[in-house]
C-alpha cells in the first residue's frame, strides 16, 4: 500500500472517529416556558437551577421554535386575552373610545395545535395547566367535560388522592391543596391517560369526582396536565412534574433497558438532590419474584439504601458509576423505601430510578417466543395441508 492510500485511510478513520464522537456528544435541547398570567413555573425552575428560554403566546406559531427544545411548559393563562389587545380612552368614569392596538396580532390557533401535536409525537414533552387545557385539547382532542362545561371548579381547599408514580415520588397518599380561583378546569375524563391525582369535590353543579393531574403518552413524548397549580409553582407536585419532563431522556434509557429484558415496569421516578437537602427518599413497589431497580444519573457518585416496610436495611449500594442495577427477589408484592444520598455535594445532577419485574433470560424473549410460536403454527399448517390436504390428480386421462 503506497503512502497516498495510507494517508487517505488514516484521514477517513479520523473523520469517522470525530463523527462518532460528535454524535455521542450531541447537544441536549433546551427547556422553554410560555409566558403566563396566572402561574409562574419559572420560580420553581430557578429554584432547581434548571435553565430555560421564555417565549410569548404568538411565538408558538413558529414551528422551528419547537425543534430547539426537549420540554415546553404551557402554564395557566398563556393565551392573549382581549384586554391586552385594546386601547381604552377615558376621562373620569366616561369611556370615549375603544380601539385595537397597532401591534395587534391575531394568532392562528390551528397552526399552534398542529405544532404542539408534532412536537409531542416526535418525542417532545409538555406541561399544561389550568386554562391552557385549550391547547392540549386542540392538539389531541383528549378531554371530556361534565355537561360540556370546563369551568366548574369552586375556589376552596380540596383533598388530592395521589396515584401511580406521583404517590411513589411524594410518599403521601393524600394531600390538601388550595384551588385559588373560581372557574378552575374540571375534566370528566382524559382519554388514554394515567391518573396521577384525583379528587372528590364540590362544583357549581353538585359534587364531582374527576382526575386533577394526568399523564398522557402520545407518540414518543409525554404530557402532564394539571387542573391544580400554585401561583409560584413551588411545591413537591411541581418538582415531580419538572424533573419528569425536563429529564425524561434519563428515564427513557432505563425503561429501554427494562424493555430489553421484557420486564414489567412498576415505577418511574426522576429527581435530584439540591444543596439544602441531605438525601431524597421514595416508595418503590416491587412484585413477587425477580425485580431489578435501575439507577442512572447525570453526575455522580451516589449512595443508595433500600429498606423494607419495617425500615430494616436490606440492600446498600455505593458506586462512582453513574449507572448501575440492583436485583431484589421478593415473595410477594410489597413497597420498599429507597433513599438516595449524594456522594459528592458539589456534583448534584438529576437522576432517574426505574423499578421493573421479571427474569432476565434472553433479550426480548417474549417477542422471540411469539415469533417462534407463529413460525410453529405456519409450519404445522403447512404439514397438515401436505399430509391430509386434497391431492391434485396427475397422469393422463384414460381414453375409451
Amino acid at each position: 500500500m503506497d503512502k497516498t492510500k495510507i494517508v487517505n485511510f488514516a484521514c477517513a478513520f479520523m473523520l469517522l472517529f470525530i463523527m462518532r464522537c460528535d454524535s455521542s456528544m450531541e447537544k441536549l435541547k433546551d427547556i422553554m416556558v410560555v409566558s403566563a398570567k396566572f402561574e409562574k413555573i419559572e420560580k420553581a425552575l430557578n429554584k432547581y437551577s434548571i435553565s430555560y428560554n421564555v417565549c410569548s403566546y404568538s411565538d408558538l406559531e413558529n414551528s422551528q421554535l419547537y425543534n430547539q427544545h426537549r420540554a415546553i411548559f404551557f402554564p395557566c393563562g398563556v393565551e392573549n386575552t382581549i384586554e391586552t389587545n385594546i386601547n381604552i380612552l377615558s376621562r373620569g368614569t366616561t369611556i370615549h373610545s375603544v380601539s385595537l392596538k397597532k401591534d395587534f396580532f391575531e394568532v392562528n390557533e390551528e397552526k399552534i395545535y398542529k405544532n404542539i401535536k408534532s412536537f409531542i409525537k416526535d418525542g417532545g414533552n409538555a406541561y399544561f395547566s389550568g386554562y391552557s387545557y385549550k391547547l392540549l385539547d386542540g392538539a389531541f382532542g383528549s378531554m371530556e367535560f361534565f355537561d360540556n362545561f370546563p369551568n366548574m371548579g369552586i375556589s376552596e381547599k380540596i383533598n388530592l388522592e395521589l396515584k401511580n408514580d406521583l404517590i411513589y415520588f411524594n410518599k403521601d397518599q393524600d394531600i390538601k391543596v388550595d384551588m385559588l380561583h373560581p372557574g378552575w378546569i374540571v375534566a370528566k375524563t382524559i382519554n388514554n391517560s394515567v391518573t396521577l391525582a384525583e379528587s372528590f369535590f364540590n362544583t357549581i353543579r353538585d359534587f364531582k369526582r374527576s382526575p386533577i393531574i394526568s399523564l398522557l403518552k402520545r407518540g414518543s413524548g409525554e404530557i402532564i396536565y394539571s387542573s391544580y397549580h400554585k401561583t409560584s409553582g413551588d411545591d413537591e407536585i411541581s418538582r415531580f412534574i419538572i424533573y419528569r419532563l425536563c429529564y425524561k431522556f434519563l428515564s427513557d434509557k432505563l425503561t429501554g433497558k427494562a424493555s430489553f429484558w421484557d420486564q414489567k415496569i412498576n415505577c418511574n421516578i426522576t429527581d435530584s438532590i439540591r444543596e439544602w437537602e441531605n438525601f431524597r427518599s421514595y416508595i418503590i413497589p416491587i412484585d413477587e419474584g425477580n425485580n431489578t431497580i435501575y439507577f442512572l444519573s447525570e453526575k455522580g457518585p451516589f449512595k443508595i439504601n433500600i429498606y423494607d416496610q419495617d425500615k430494616k436495611l436490606i440492600l446498600s449500594r455505593e458506586s462512582r458509576d453513574t449507572e448501575y442495577d440492583m436485583n431484589i427477589k421478593s415473595g410477594s408484592y410489597q413497597y420498599l423505601i429507597l433513599k438516595v444520598f449524594p456522594g459528592n455535594p458539589k456534583m448534584l445532577g438529576a437522576y432517574s430510578i426505574v423499578s421493573a419485574n421479571g427474569i432476565k433470560i434472553i433479550p426480548y424473549y417474549k417477542k422471540a417466543l411469539y415469533i417462534l410460536l407463529f413460525i410453529a403454527v405456519i409450519v404445522s399448517l403447512y404439514w397438515i395441508n401436505k399430509t391430509f390436504g386434497l391431492k391434485k390428480f396427475s397422469g393422463k386421462i384414460r381414453q375409451k
